[in-house]
């Protein structure tokens, strides 16, 4: 870990010129620093600790962080960070199909027709509504359904319901991401 850690300074180092330095603020640098301990170099998760270590000693941009936002990184999944990483370049369109169980009276099994989440870029893509709930609980995601159409049969009897639904930012996920996220992305190993 310490091997790690010197290293990162030097990277730090690099990047913040000496007449911007500063002393990062103890609330932030301590959460990082232990968030760090378990991680390695190329975890995305380690990567937004530096990036938020970085402006944190940097006098121009230290305002843009937020004291929850080590906390907030420490929460977090490898699959999360690439999911907010991706939504910072764009939104993810997300068209689904529900079967109507009459008996219950409710919608269910769900089945996802079309998305241009690029779940190749995640290591548990199947676990996709687990990440959406977990972003959500922390204001950093919302997934609103923008409209449904009822599904017939040719009798104009409801099978289902198709909804199209769009994946984005909440704006306080904007603020996160901007401080905390590599503006090249995450460095792959």
């Amino acid at each position: 870990y310490q091997d790690r850690l010197i290293k990162m300074f030097v990277r730090i180092g690099s990047k913040v010129p000496d007449e911007k330095r500063i002393p990062p603020p103890p609330e932030v640098a301590g959460p990082i620093l232990e968030g760090m301990r378990f991680l390695e170099e190329d975890n995305p998760l380690w990567q937004m600790f530096e990036e938020i270590l970085t402006r944190a000693i940097d006098i121009e941009e230290v305002m843009s962080i937020h004291p929850s936002f080590p906390k907030i990184i420490s929460q977090l999944s490898r699959d999360e960070a690439v999911i907010l990483y991706l939504l910072r370049e764009s939104d993810f369109e997300v068209t689904d199909y529900l079967k109507l169980n009459r008996e219950k009276e409710r919608f269910e099994s769900r089945r996802i027709e079309e998305s241009n989440l690029p779940s190749c870029e995640l290591y548990m893509p199947d676990r996709v509504d687990l990440y959406y709930s977990h972003l959500e609980s922390l204001n950093l995601v919302v997934w609103p359904v923008l409209s449904q159409d009822p599904v017939e049969d040719c009798d104009g009897k409801q099978l289902g319901i198709r909804r199209h639904s769009r994946m984005q930012l909440t704006e306080f996920g904007r603020l996160l991401v901007k401080a905390c996220v590599p503006e090249g992305g995450f460095k792959q190993s």
